[in-house]
């Protein structure tokens, strides 16, 4: 069963039994795209964003492109997502890993530029995140 997000598998001798904060770095017309934040194990300077972008509408989501600009003091590396296409009615999900490596602990800020079409029509939109939660 893959829907025991917050059962309980007496896993609180893990390190880390809490789920890692997010923040919704898009939420407009059922289409979703939320960024879960973790530092990486081996590198505390390192952040992962862990984006997961999920489609409640009755047609699928296409062509999704997520590009992200961070300061200069910042290093971005992204992986390639798990697709382009969002499948309608939250049946599915495109995900993508985005590394940000903050070797001077600035304050994490990130912009997006989000690209994608849906019905026909292309869309583009630009976002600002900052102001993470602890993690």
């Amino acid at each position: 069963g893959g829907m025991d997000l917050l059962g309980g598998g007496g896993g609180a001798q893990q390190q880390q039994p809490q789920q890692r904060p997010s923040v919704t770095a898009y939420d407009k017309n059922n289409f979703k795209i939320v960024f879960g934040l973790e530092r990486a194990p081996n590198n505390p300077n390192v952040v992962h964003f862990h984006s997961t972008a999920t489609n409640g509408n009755a047609n699928p989501v296409q062509a999704l492109n997520i590009q992200v600009a961070v300061p200069k003091n910042l290093k971005l590396q992204m992986q390639p997502p798990s697709g382009t296409d969002v499948p309608a009615g939250n049946q599915g999900a495109v995900t993508q890993l985005i590394k940000v490596a903050n070797p001077t602990n600035a304050p994490l800020r990130l912009r997006l530029r989000i690209a994608f079409s849906y019905g026909g029509q292309q869309v583009t939109e630009q976002v600002a995140l900052q102001d993470f939660p602890q993690f």
